[in-house]
């Protein structure tokens, strides 16, 4: 594990803040699930795939030539898994995230896409055949979705972020391995004396939190934009060998 890193912290948090002023209403969302304003809207659903570097698992057709049905395509699929987010709430639970993509969301959404092609995903990444699949099933995908939901306490997970935590296999490790990177980062910001949140923003974003003045959900936005910055790093001087 690296030490902490100020430069790294600050950019994280700037990083966190632009995120959470863009997708606040999603993130604020206290009715039911399945009418959260992600995903009952089609062009906000595939904004959140652009911007969360998801649309490479809901593809139109590696084969199609034409660029305008290759995009009709992918936006069929997009809302196949919309909907399929909209009506099964993904779980809270870190256990039992690894096992939400290949307990129905797979039939459900192959189902939903027969005259659809195959995607070329391997099979080890979800245990079935890749001749089976419409959809890749992506951890990284639901977990996204889940952090809406659950902010403060269920994080996003991606190869960068995971390669700063030694690249868990398994979510429920990975959330484990999180939480006490999440726990040494803010126990060492608290250390410091640390103070990020002027009046003026937790104003605007009616933030009345708490320690440090900075709510537990948005401080696991900071660390995940902390441990992806990491991760990247890391990345990047392993390339360089």
């Amino acid at each position: 594990m690296s030490g902490f890193c100020s430069a790294r912290f600050d950019t994280a948090f700037h990083a966190a803040a632009a995120n959470w002023s863009a997708w606040r209403r999603d993130y604020n969302w206290e009715k039911a699930w399945q009418d959260r304003p992600l995903l009952t809207c089609e062009h906000l659903f595939s904004r959140f795939c652009n911007e969360y570097n998801l649309a490479r698992n809901i593809p139109g057709d590696p084969t199609e030539k034409n660029a305008k049905r290759r995009r009709e395509k992918a936006e069929r699929r997009k809302k196949v898994v919309m909907n399929y987010l909209r009506t099964h709430s993904i779980p809270e639970v870190p256990a039992e995230l690894d096992n939400y993509a290949t307990k129905g969301f797979l039939t459900a959404v192959n189902s939903a896409t027969e005259d659809l092609p195959e995607l070329p995903v391997k099979s080890k990444d979800s245990g079935m055949n890749k001749e089976s699949q419409k959809v890749a099933p992506s951890i990284s995908l639901f977990s996204k979705v889940a952090c809406f939901a659950f902010p403060a306490r269920i994080p996003p997970i991606d190869r960068l972020n995971k390669a700063a935590l030694e690249n868990p296999t398994q979510y429920a490790d990975f959330h484990q391995r999180f939480m006490e990177r999440h726990d040494w980062l803010w126990n060492t910001v608290k250390e410091r004396n640390i103070k990020m949140l002027p009046p003026s923003f937790i104003a605007k974003y009616h933030y009345n939190d708490t320690e440090l003045g900075v709510p537990t959900a948005f401080r696991m936005r900071i660390t995940d934009n902390y441990l992806t910055l990491e991760g990247s790093k890391k990345l990047r001087k392993a390339h360089a060998k």
